[in-house]
């Protein structure tokens, strides 16, 4: 377990990320690649304040250089289609490793 914490601090410092903004790239990745579908759906059925603002966390991780900047991040209300945010590949590979 301590070295999954280390592995996740790593990833945190490297991407410039928090850990809200790693969780939604990792759900992002997922569900990108079809995996963990009951855990994609569990996420984005919490509550907000369990999870974060998912506008704001997109533009955290625009920011970051995580998504493309041409990433239009949808209004309030609006549907997000997981598979339509361009993710910076290196870190999606990342995220899948850890399976």
């Amino acid at each position: 377990m301590k070295k999954e914490i280390f592995n996740l601090f790593a990833i945190l410092e490297k991407y410039s990320i928090n850990f809200n903004e790693y969780m939604l790239a990792k759900m992002i990745a997922w569900g990108q690649a079809n995996q963990n579908a009951e855990v994609v759906e569990e996420y984005f059925s919490m509550r907000m304040c369990a999870r974060g603002n998912t506008i704001e966390l997109l533009e955290g991780l625009k920011n970051a250089k995580i998504i493309g900047e041409s990433y239009e991040i949808p209004q309030k209300g609006s549907n997000l289609d997981l598979h339509s945010i361009p993710m910076n590949e290196e870190l999606a590979k990342e995220l899948l490793q850890e399976n």
